[in-house]
């Protein structure tokens, strides 16, 4: 489906600039998808971006983007069982997720900037 290109918000330089920021050294999502194959492969990268960009001008994000993997990790290096307040879940996503984030965050800090305070993450 083409898109009318006159009502874009997202470009694929919005794509490729969230690709860059991107940390793909941690943990996959649930989709098992590896990021670091998107630095090695340019024309997977391209399709991955016109995807993503896609997607993001129609508000069309795919279900099993939203969902993760909740991992507990302990505060402390002691060994053994821990308190409940001593367990700090994160939570693992997709690194296309983690993309399509960093494109909608670049989008509201440049258009709205006074929407992000520094310190919300």
């Amino acid at each position: 489906m083409m898109i009318d290109t006159s009502s874009e918000i997202f470009r694929l330089a919005d794509i490729s600039e969230a690709i860059k920021s991107c940390n793909f050294n941690k943990g996959l999502g649930p989709d098992c998808f590896d990021g670091n194959i998107l630095q090695s492969d340019q024309t997977l990268c391209d399709k991955v971006s016109y995807e993503i960009m896609d997607a993001l001008n129609q508000g069309d994000i795919p279900e099993y983007l939203r969902i993760g993997r909740m991992v507990p990790l302990q505060k402390t290096a002691t060994k053994g069982p821990v308190a409940l307040d001593e367990i700090r879940p994160i939570v693992v996503r997709s690194h296309i997720s983690k993309i399509m984030e960093k494109a909608i965050l670049a989008k509201i800090t440049d258009g709205c900037p006074h929407l992000i305070e520094s310190k919300m993450y």
